[in-house]
């Protein structure tokens, strides 16, 4: 369990470093602030793969089956993606206002270009403003999080699944 925390607060760190950096450097509209979520997914691999191989070394004997490879990247994605869940829904709510208010300003001048109608417009921002609602982005990285640990933890186990040998009579 003690791994488990570990590295769950180290996939955490990564991705709300991350957003955090775009943040402060204004950045949430160049190439590397619209990717940012992508790739601190990717980056959440390390500390998954880093928990597996742990588990497998430390406290199973140097053996690990898929079941337990499963097992172990789901426990850290479901803590990391609890702890990151919640810092997305505080950030949303209480520190990131600009990009909500900048999005809108984008928006309105596209559709305003495409000759849209006011009404069109006004459905467009408010669907704009719910998508980008806290709860709604919490809830999306919650899902992001648990599919990549999901898929990650399977693709470690190309590397990591050591069954102990069978003896044969």
């Amino acid at each position: 369990m003690k791994a488990l925390l570990k590295y769950s607060l180290l996939a955490s760190f990564i991705v709300i470093a991350t957003k955090l950096i775009v943040f402060f450097t204004h950045s949430q509209f160049t190439t590397f602030g619209i990717y940012s979520g992508l790739i601190s997914l990717l980056f959440i691999s390390i500390p998954l793969f880093l928990a597996i191989k742990k588990v497998r070394d430390n406290e199973l004997g140097g053996f690990i089956t898929l079941r337990e490879i499963m097992k172990t990247g789901m426990g850290v994605s479901v803590i990391s993606g609890l702890i990151i869940s919640v810092f997305i829904f505080l950030y949303y709510k209480f520190i990131d206002h600009e990009t909500m208010e900048q999005l809108i300003v984008k928006s309105e001048n596209i559709m305003r270009k495409a000759n849209k109608s006011k009404p069109e417009i006004d459905v467009a921002i408010i669907s704009l403003k719910e998508f980008y609602s806290p709860f709604k982005q919490a809830t999306g990285v919650l899902t992001g999080v648990l599919t990549a640990g999901v898929i990650l933890s399977f693709l470690s186990s190309a590397v990591l699944v050591k069954n102990p040998e069978q003896k044969t009579n």
